[in-house]
């Protein structure tokens, strides 16, 4: 179905280098196709296997903590390689909304993904969860050429392009002194299924944005409009939010801590290691509330294996 929206871009006349508008398209085409994890590894000539090969200490990937390191290898059922990202199983959707960011962050971490919490974020609304896909937009400082000539037309192609399961994140080089979205633009992402909205920057009509159901995450709220400090540039590029890199399809988690990244071929390892960890550390906790050391529970050792193990058999069978 495609939609009325106007396109437009620039370019120097050949003698007076003066810009000049040039209208690209009238209407606008289907969501175009965005590379896969993997497209985009293969697109800078960059092999698969490279980051997660070993953690910060040398330490095979999905080791520590005494956390399994289960999961599918690579994309394994966790994800669906289509352009645009990929729908999250809903496997590996219950398992990332069952751990904290915090446990996420840990495991990555040890991946040597050392960058990967979105920090100075706060939720505007606590108690909400996110799992989604990643549908990135991207801020650069205002312009008044560019503002001029593409006006803020990327922000609504960006929105109109939402997809269900999809979070909105934004790019806005960590300004607090303008809005990035309001509840118009809210409402309508949230109308086409997308289950949060991510900025560095500022919201505005915040308390409006916090009754529509999205869970969000921003640095501060601003009555100002984007006009104010941004011209929107572009979307479904690889941004920089928070000091994080986002490529459009990365999946996002969130909890009342803050948000997570996570590398789409990275996410089923890492959900089945987060449940691991948090069995475990479930059961340190237990033992250290009942007066125990955290010795030889936290990290679990090779000793207490055994009771952790009769502990986790006999949750799981009165679950």
């Amino acid at each position: 179905m495609s939609r009325t929206l106007m396109t437009r871009w620039f370019t120097p006349h050949g003698r007076t280098g003066r810009l000049r508008c040039l209208i690209v398209s009238a209407t606008a085409a289907p969501p175009r196709p965005v590379p896969s994890y993997p497209a985009w590894l293969t697109l800078w000539g960059v092999s698969e296997g490279g980051p997660e090969a070993a953690g910060p200490d040398g330490a095979a990937a999905g080791g520590g903590d005494g956390a399994a390191g289960g999961g599918a290898a690579g994309r394994g059922d966790g994800t669906d390689s289509a352009a645009g990202g990929g729908v999250l199983s809903d496997t590996v959707r219950a398992q990332l909304s069952s751990v904290s960011t915090a446990t996420l962050a840990g495991r990555l971490q040890r991946r040597g993904f050392r960058n990967a919490f979105l920090g100075g974020l706060v939720p505007l609304r606590p108690g909400r969860r996110m799992v989604g896909v990643a549908h990135t937009l991207r801020y650069v400082p205002e312009r008044p050429d560019l503002a001029k000539l593409l006006g803020f037309n990327a922000q609504r192609v960006a929105v109109e392009s939402v997809r269900a399961g999809e979070v909105l994140v934004i790019e806005a080089r960590g300004e607090r002194h303008a809005g990035t979205i309001g509840d118009i633009f809210a409402t309508r992402a949230r109308q086409l299924g997308c289950v949060g909205v991510v900025t560095d920057g500022s919201l505005r009509d915040t308390p409006a944005i916090a009754d529509l159901g999205l869970a969000v995450y921003h640095r501060a709220s601003h009555g100002a409009t984007l006009g104010r400090l941004h011209t929107p540039l572009d979307h479904q590029v690889p941004i920089a939010c928070a000091g994080v890199t986002v490529l459009p399809g990365d999946v996002v988690v969130g909890d009342d801590e803050g948000a997570v990244v996570i590398a789409a071929a990275l996410a089923a390892e890492v959900a089945a290691e987060a449940v691991a960890t948090e069995q475990r550390e479930d059961f340190a906790l237990e033992r250290v509330r009942q007066g125990a050391s955290t010795e030889g529970y936290f990290p679990l050792s090779e000793q207490n294996e055994p009771e952790f193990e009769r502990w986790l058999a006999q949750r799981e069978g009165s679950a």
